[in-house]
């Protein structure tokens, strides 16, 4: 005799015909316990009758017949997302998400569910904080969202359609403005112009905001054009933003620099830090590498009064800027121990004479780094105590390559994995494993190149990858295969770059490390779950390759080198790759959720199209996709919690050209930016951006 019997694996029910013996199956904790009870109280009612509305969905499926029954079930004790990537670690994982699965993030169960529009481009990773009870409002959930336009929202989770209220923290750009900070692509060596990376080229808050829950305080730090200086506020969320006046952020500046220069030549990036009361803000240029007086510099501030207690600069910057900590946005790492790390940007300080190409060659083989007049902690990991001084650092023997292929390693931040390890990488696409108690470089390959190559190539160029197809390098002399094409026409003093490999040709691994667009550049970086006791997995999705999960060892605390998984998504052949973060019940129900561009294009400027993917963490296989969304915002994780998925989106300041996510979906993606457009409104617009809701129907 057969009958229809439940089995329950991983918090999802499969209805199926089996054995008469078949009996139920339990993998999981106390609370799996509970909620799969109530699921089958749940099923039983579903199946004698219409099933109630619910918060949450399980899938039941027939083999011949599938369908879902939602189960009503509702949990408390769901985490606060109050920092980029979740932790100090930068592990990028909600591990007491409940309620979103691999088995009901499907079409039929998840999807779209509110989006709500803000003023200016997203750069920060959207917040998330329970139960703050608000003026006027009572006990709500909300996202806090910051933007370029110098304007900080805060939703309610369960309805993005209105801000519940929000602030100016300083001055948009209007078109009054006698001197709007505006990207000048003619004039590399002003200190004016915004990077023009920068789309529409305003700054505002450019970086994560952090939250201390425990006083519902957020933290931001703005840019102010009108004064062009950079401010840090608190904003109190019980009483809907107020905040005492901001302080201006400066350091302590030796005799004869000015505030004034520092403040234009410097941009906070990188995710603020919230470490043992104080809040750590870090600096990189203000006009990407073009020749300026920019040093990477970390400053430490009160958290309960804003009084500066702390700073560092990297040493020796040169005339020319060096060292900035940038890292796509990346936040500082902390320990619990209070110790900071980071990683730094490429030098610019090379001499002029590099056009000779025999001085180039020269220059590459001078271990002592002669052709940049002294080591300055470029291309660097670096270690601070809590008072910021330095404790320690590595840098890549390599590092006047990166420095002149704008290959630096500082294009991402690094990761502080269980069991002492620091992990990072960057244009190159090697990872380097750091033993942050000495920080040496532990997996190290040297390969017959220059002065040999540290790290491991975790990620290649798959779109020039097959040695079949004829060589992209154009090189009459084999001795310098890689170095006589490149690098002759990399000139930062100019602002000029090397070619873009076109078509099919081939490009070794060796090569990379030369030239920006050859390697498969690590921008958004690494993301952490630990799906068993003693491993566990490191994801990332660079430029130019595949989704790849690695195995961490916390008994050797090394990585395998071979990929555990590699998924069949890909990255665009163009910058910046996919920015990750992860969803998990502790070490079950792993969810990967992947934002994305669509096209080749450069998508670091500009607006292009993306898209939001979720694959199932453990072996990297699809889930569930929206290829919609107008426009992909770069570096940007999306943020999970309390079973929503929530994602910024950049904004196209031309009305005539914007699309909203999910409209239009085979419409071309908007030109690249005109920086001279002559209409002065679209030149001043910081256009509507949207932050995406998803969750389960």
């Amino acid at each position: 005799m057969r009958r229809p019997s439940v089995s329950a694996g991983s918090g999802c029910w499969t209805l199926r015909k089996q054995q008469f013996d078949s009996r139920w199956r339990y993998a999981g904790n106390l609370t799996d316990v509970i909620v799969r009870l109530a699921c089958a109280i749940s099923l039983l009612n579903a199946l004698a009758g219409p099933a109630p509305a619910a918060d949450m969905s399980s899938v039941i499926a027939l083999p011949d017949a599938p369908f879902v029954i939602p189960c009503v079930v509702s949990f408390a004790g769901q985490s606060n997302v109050t920092t980029e990537l979740y932790n100090n670690a930068r592990q990028g994982a909600n591990l007491t998400e409940t309620m979103l699965k691999p088995c009901n993030v499907q079409g039929a169960t998840f999807g779209k569910l509110t989006q709500g529009q803000v003023k200016g481009q997203v750069l920060a990773q959207p917040l998330y904080i329970r139960d703050v009870n608000v003026d006027g409002f009572g006990r709500k959930n909300l996202v806090v969202v910051a933007t370029a336009a110098n304007i900080v929202y805060a939703f309610d989770a369960n309805d993005l359609n209105t801000p519940l209220f929000q602030t100016n923290l300083a001055p948009t750009p209007q078109n009054s403005d006698p001197d709007p900070i505006e990207v000048d692509p003619n004039n590399h060596n002003s200190l004016t112009p915004v990077c023009a990376e920068t789309y529409p080229p305003y700054i505002g808050v450019t970086s994560t905001p952090v939250i201390d829950a425990a006083t519902g305080t957020v933290f931001v730090v703005s840019f102010n054009p009108r004064r062009a200086r950079h401010e840090l506020h608190a904003l109190n969320l019980q009483h809907k933003f107020a905040s005492g006046s901001p302080v201006t952020i400066v350091p302590i500046l030796p005799p004869g620099q000015s505030e004034d220069v520092w403040s234009k030549s410097h941009r906070n990036r990188p995710g603020l830090l919230l470490s043992q009361g104080i809040i750590y803000t870090a600096f990189g240029s203000f006009i990407c590498d073009h020749p300026q007086p920019y040093a990477g510099w970390v400053l430490g501030y009160r958290a309960n009064d804003l009084t500066r207690v702390a700073q560092w600069e990297t040493p020796d910057p040169g005339p020319l800027g060096s060292s900035g900590i940038w890292q796509s946005g990346r936040g500082l790492v902390a320990s619990d121990d209070g110790d900071i790390y980071l990683m730094t940007g490429n030098d610019n300080n090379f001499d002029a004479t590099l056009k000779d190409h025999t001085n180039e060659v020269d220059c590459y083989n001078d271990p002592r780094l002669d052709c940049f007049h002294g080591p300055r902690l470029a291309n660097s990991f670096v270690k601070l105590s809590p008072g910021l001084g330095l404790v320690g650092s590595f840098t890549p023997k390599n590092t006047s390559h990166l420095s002149m292929g704008d290959t630096d390693l500082g294009s991402s931040g690094p990761i502080l994995l269980p069991g002492g390890r620091l992990v990072g990488g960057g244009k190159q696409g090697r990872v380097y494993v750091i033993d942050p108690s000495t920080m040496r470089s532990l997996q190290n390959h040297f390969e017959a190149v220059g002065d040999g190559l540290q790290g491991f190539q975790a990620f290649t160029n798959t779109y020039h990858n097959d040695p079949a197809q004829p060589s992209c390098i154009r090189s009459v002399d084999p001795d310098n295969f890689c170095r006589q094409f490149p690098v002759p026409t990399r000139d930062l003093l100019n602002g000029t770059d090397c070619p873009f490999p076109g078509g099919n040709c081939f490009l070794p691994t060796s090569c990379y490390q030369h030239c920006q667009p050859y390697g498969p550049n690590i921008h958004a970086g690494f993301v952490y779950w630990q799906p068993a006791p003693d491993w566990g997995l490191l994801y990332s999705m660079p430029e130019k390759d595949y989704v790849k999960a690695f195995r961490y060892d916390l008994t050797t605390k090394g990585i395998k080198e071979t990929p555990f998984a590699t998924s069949q998504l890909r990255a665009p052949d163009g910058m910046p790759g996919g920015a990750l973060s992860i969803s998990a019940n502790g070490r079950q129900d792993g969810i990967l959720w992947v934002s994305m561009p669509n096209n080749n294009r450069n998508a670091t400027s500009g607006v292009h199209r993306g898209s939001l993917v979720a694959l199932d963490a453990t072996d990297l296989h699809h889930l569930w996709e929206d290829p919609c969304i107008w426009y992909f915002a770069k570096f940007n994780p999306p943020t999970v919690a309390d079973g929503r998925v929530f994602l910024a989106t950049f904004a196209e300041p031309d009305p005539r050209l914007a699309q909203k996510p999910g409209e239009n979906c085979s419409a071309d993606d908007p030109p690249d930016p005109d920086f001279n457009h002559p209409d002065p409104q679209l030149k001043t617009s910081v256009g509507t951006a949207w932050i995406i809701e998803y969750g389960l129907k």
